[in-house]
């Protein structure tokens, strides 16, 4: 029977928020019951119920509970759906789903691309799962809402080098579901930074294995097989590619690469304007286009990547300072290049970080205020007309099939860990300051290899 109090709330349209969340904290679980049941002819009120019941015990990281009110939104309007899936994948991927949390997402973002707290997830698990490069696109659309973290400006300037702590991430995915390795390709980039080469391997074979569409476990693993010499298991890898790398930017830096083994100039540049129409940014890329075009005698074309090259690794170095402490300087240069680049959000973005740390932010309050007043942040972002010119003229160049005949195994060296090399003094000396190999450390820290960070 419902109580007196029920009874009045009946006569209204529909239950208050206030009403709700009382119940929910004072645990009456009846009399919520009861709500449901007097408007369980009002689908809208449900939903109203179901959510605010989801949000209260997601408040509390209790995820399972909160996603059980939140899957009994199976219909109504666009808004009320959107929450529910939104908040459902925002459960799921606290829970270890991140595979399920990502599906979901994504068809949030097909009806609604401005959902920024969709973005955040999204851009999360992408970050956490070692497929940076996918996550760019979101932490844009983040920067330009203005619902940015300076981390994500750091991520935008430097996918390849930034690299997210995936430890827990991995151990809770994997504690959800054992058999699903796409939570390591994190881990696995982080070993082929090292040059922990096995670790890697094991994982990537195993993700590409079962989840061929991982695009970046393929990237990754094609790499380490060039990297290494294994020509023959490079060309296998190559065969089982799925049709939609075709898409894939780090896919066609693969191919560039192989074509440079073969010493084919022309088709290396074919591959390497795919690479930069796909992900113009790309580091690694700009700087092979740069060598390959001047190799080809085309020198005035080879200067706009030079150029360009040269920007993005002072903007990779700029993020990596900005990243552990705020400075004037560098965040005017910071702001200057992402301006040369077109990248006005960020440059714009930049700027606000400058605000957050001067008492008199100036130079950064003028630089915002021109860029408004001519709406730059606004306009998309498009290649400088000769830069177009000459990634089209190379993408009618004609693709050969790689012949694989040509390239040989390289034999297996010894293990870099048998390497007693110790030169940090003297770096440090001359005053140099980069990532080395240090044979005698416990930890084994190893360079970065040119392949995997762009130089």
């Amino acid at each position: 029977m419902l109580t007196g109090l029920l009874i009045v709330r009946a006569k209204l349209a529909s239950p208050s928020a206030a009403e709700v969340n009382r119940l929910l904290s004072e645990s009456r679980h009846k009399e919520l019951q009861d709500l449901r049941e007097v408007y369980s002819a009002d689908q809208s009120a449900i939903n109203f119920i179901n959510s605010l019941s989801g949000d209260f015990e997601m408040q509390r990281q209790r995820w399972r509970a909160a996603l059980n009110h939140y899957s009994q939104i199976t219909s109504g309007s666009p808004p009320e759906i959107i929450h529910a899936q939104s908040s459902s994948a925002h459960c799921l991927l606290n829970m270890g789903l991140a595979a399920e949390s990502e599906r979901l997402l994504r068809i949030v973002l097909a009806q609604a691309p401005q959902h920024h707290p969709a973005q955040r997830d999204l851009a999360n698990i992408l970050l956490a799962s070692g497929r940076s490069y996918e996550a760019v696109p979101h932490l844009e659309e983040l920067i330009r809402q203005g619902k940015f973290e300076p981390i994500d400006l750091v991520v935008c300037a430097s996918p390849e080098l930034f690299q997210l702590a995936g430890e827990r991430f991995a151990q809770t995915c994997l504690s959800a579901i054992p058999e699903d390795p796409r939570p390591m390709l994190g881990l696995a980039r982080s070993a082929l930074q090292k040059k922990q080469f096995e670790f890697a391997r094991l994982w990537l074979s195993d993700i590409v294995s079962k989840f061929p569409a991982v695009l970046e476990a393929q990237t990754r693993l094609g790499q380490l097989h060039l990297e290494l010499g294994e020509f023959h298991q490079l060309k296998a890898w190559h065969e089982q590619l799925p049709e939609s790398s075709v898409d894939f930017a780090g896919i066609w830096f693969v191919k560039a690469q192989i074509f440079q083994h073969l010493g084919q100039r022309e088709a290396a540049s074919r591959c390497l304007a795919e690479t930069l129409t796909r992900f113009p940014d790309h580091v690694s890329a700009n700087y092979q286009m740069t060598t390959t075009l001047k190799n080809m005698q085309r020198v005035d074309d080879s200067k706009h990547f030079a150029e360009r090259a040269q920007l993005l690794a002072r903007i990779e170095l700029l993020a990596n300072d900005l990243r552990d402490a705020f400075d004037t300087r560098m965040c005017q240069e910071m702001v200057n290049s992402m301006a040369r680049l077109d990248r006005y959000s960020e440059a714009a973005a930049w700027c606000e970080i400058a605000k957050r740390n001067l008492s008199t932010p100036t130079w950064f309050e003028n630089f915002l205020r021109q860029c408004n007043n001519r709406k730059l942040p606004d306009i998309q972002r498009k290649d400088h007309p000769a830069v177009a010119g000459v990634l089209e003229r190379l993408k009618q160049l004609p693709l050969p099939p790689f012949d694989w005949a040509s390239l040989k195994d390289e034999q297996p060296q010894s293990s870099p860990d048998a390497w007693p090399i110790s030169f940090t003094e003297e770096a440090e000396s001359v005053g140099l300051n980069f990532i080395y190999r240090n044979g005698s450390a416990r930890d084994s820290t190893r360079e970065y290899l040119f392949e995997f960070n762009g130089g």
